[in-house]
């Protein structure tokens, strides 16, 4: 009895040794830490009147749409709003919930998208978080 005692302890003993091996974290130098940002941190740059999307006061500027409920903006959300904190360009955020939240001279695909807007019309559309990200560089 005794032995079968000591052979479950040192099982036991064992187990947690390779468990707690199996959970050794490193550290990855490509990880980015972002400032822990929202869009209510934005404002100002959240426009709420569709209307006003291609008639901003500036001629070169970034709008970036995004779904409440869109997993990919979800995703993109630190990214974005990290490079939207340090940008040289000039940005604006909209919220998409509805085609209402969309200037009709506007064709969005979906969100997120991020489009270019030089003297009142959109000149370069990037859809998805693989094009976003390829952007984000030139944006700061």
């Amino acid at each position: 009895m005794k032995d079968l005692r000591s052979v479950i302890r040192i099982l036991i003993i064992s187990i947690l040794f390779l468990l707690l091996i199996g959970c050794e974290t490193t550290t990855d130098s490509t990880t980015t830490t972002y400032l822990d940002l929202d869009y209510s941190d934005f404002e100002g740059r959240i426009i709420f009147d569709s209307s006003m999307q291609l008639s901003m006061p500036e001629d070169d500027y970034y709008l970036y749409f995004y779904g409440p409920y869109c997993q990919a903006c979800i995703i993109l959300k630190p990214e974005i709003l990290n490079a939207f904190y340090d940008a040289e360009a000039m940005f604006y955020i909209v919220v998409v919930t509805g085609y209402q939240d969309i200037h009709p001279d506007i064709d969005l695909e979906g969100t997120p998208t991020l489009l270019r807007i030089i003297d009142h019309e959109v000149v370069e559309v990037y859809v998805g978080n693989t094009q976003i990200r390829s952007v984000l560089v030139e944006i700061n």
